[in-house]
């Protein structure tokens, strides 16, 4: 288990109630996997048939992204970056990064510990915003 979190004047540091964990199977396939890109946690959410749909997603990326996301602690020497938005679902919830499940093709996939806080955020995100001075630094 990876603890993340960062600070306004710096880079990523050990906070104790956001954790990423990278399941056993993907971890000894991670870094090659890598091949010096960046892992980036986000999300999609949208009103469909008189309720909210969305997902988590996990995506590799060759760029660093703006100033929405927040740089958390590498795993196994891997940057990881997620949406400022998703720090308090991934710090109540518990995250863990797996092989994708139902894809031709096999891809990367975010599961919660506590999944039935996703239908919360989904209703209401904002009782999941980050602590006040959690920032991305320039």
């Amino acid at each position: 288990m990876e603890n993340i979190a960062a600070t306004p004047g710096g880079g990523p540091v050990a906070r104790s109630t956001i954790s990423v964990e990278v399941n056993t199977a993907l971890r000894s396939s991670l870094r090659r996997l890598a091949a010096g890109r960046i892992l980036v946690i986000d999300s999609f959410r949208s009103w469909c048939c008189g309720t909210w749909i969305g997902d988590l997603t996990v995506e590799w990326w060759t760029t660093e992204p703006d100033t929405e996301f927040v740089e958390l602690a590498p795993i196994e020497g891997i940057r990881l970056f997620a949406k400022r938005r998703l720090l308090g679902l991934i710090g109540d919830a518990g995250v863990v990064l797996r092989w994708g499940r139902f894809s031709f093709r096999r891809g990367l996939a975010v599961e919660l510990r506590r999944p039935e806080l996703w239908i919360d955020y989904l209703d209401h995100p904002s009782r999941f915003d980050p602590p006040e001075g959690v920032t991305q630094t320039p």
